[in-house]
């Protein structure tokens, strides 16, 4: 009689931690975006959706598509979420590498209403050695807030 009200017990405390974890993280991403080469260095970009407890958080991210780095102030980001109508949601400012590095991420807080489906598509820039090339990611698929 005891096992068994210690297994209800044991079953209750396990159920009410899984209901406390709330939303679990969902993810989506875009297709990579070849950049090419440009002023010596290859790159790819890509855009990230994120379903977390706070609502849907978009990122950007580029990166040099082969082994090793590159110098600092080669690589800007520069994220947005759009609802599914195409209207931006919210946009971050733009974010350079400021230290060699193999790649770079700009992340917006998360957010939405929840019932409504955002996606992300951000926009990245690369040195050329006299300024900087800018593309866009492609975009991702849409993720219902909730």
């Amino acid at each position: 009689m005891l096992r068994g009200k210690l297994k209800v017990m044991f079953c209750s405390f396990i159920l009410g931690i899984l209901l406390s974890i709330g939303v679990a993280a969902y993810a989506v991403t875009s297709d990579w975006y070849d950049i090419g080469t440009v002023y010596g260095y290859p790159y790819r970009n890509q855009a990230e959706a994120f379903l977390t407890g706070g609502g849907v958080q978009a990122t950007t991210y580029i990166e040099r598509s082969t082994a090793g780095n590159v110098p600092s102030g080669y690589l800007g980001a520069q994220a947005f979420m759009y609802n599914s109508s195409g209207a931006i949601y919210n946009a971050s400012n733009w974010v350079y590498n400021t230290s060699t590095v193999h790649g770079l991420y700009q992340v917006l807080p998360s957010g939405g209403i929840n019932g409504q489906y955002y996606y992300s598509k951000g926009l990245t820039q690369v040195w050329n050695g006299n300024g900087y090339n800018q593309y866009s990611t492609y975009r991702t698929p849409n993720v219902l807030c909730q």
